[in-house]
């Protein structure tokens, strides 16, 4: 079974895609939403097989799928993974689909003021390598 966390635009495309080939378990926060999977089989109105599973509890994910796709935004990719980071091994794999960086703001800072250099701004690769034992890491982008 293949992870993937995010139901967005992006991850039910990746939805679509990858449940072609393989069984896949979608971690969305909304509980609502994971019923529509669950029971409709669909995701925002979208038909998906009836091998897609949903989840609101991220730990699923990385208790049955090796193989994760985390596709959410970047404002709260950290944060994500700061969750997801006590369920993962080292044999897990985790493709990052997710556009933009993550600019770390000490205190009484600001994005539009501050002086951004290279230790401040982090790619989500550069995140899960801080923020999990995860050493197979990959990065799948779109248009």
């Amino acid at each position: 079974m293949i992870g993937i966390i995010g139901a967005g635009s992006f991850g039910t495309a990746l939805v679509k895609v990858i449940s072609r080939n393989s069984p896949v378990l979608v971690y969305a926060r909304h509980e609502a939403l994971v019923n529509e999977i669950n029971h409709a089989h669909s995701i925002n109105g979208y038909p998906v097989r009836e091998h897609v599973l949903g989840t609101t509890r991220i730990q699923d994910i990385a208790e049955r799928c090796e193989l994760i796709f985390a596709v959410v935004p970047s404002s709260s990719f950290r944060e994500m993974m700061q969750e997801l980071n006590p369920h993962l091994s080292p044999a897990h794999m985790i493709i990052q689909c997710t556009k933009g960086l993550d600019v770390r703001l000490h205190p009484g800072e600001d994005l539009m003021t501050m002086k951004i250099t290279r230790d401040k701004v982090y790619t989500m690769t550069e995140v899960i390598r801080q923020e999990s034992n995860v050493v197979r890491v990959g990065c799948l982008s779109g248009p």
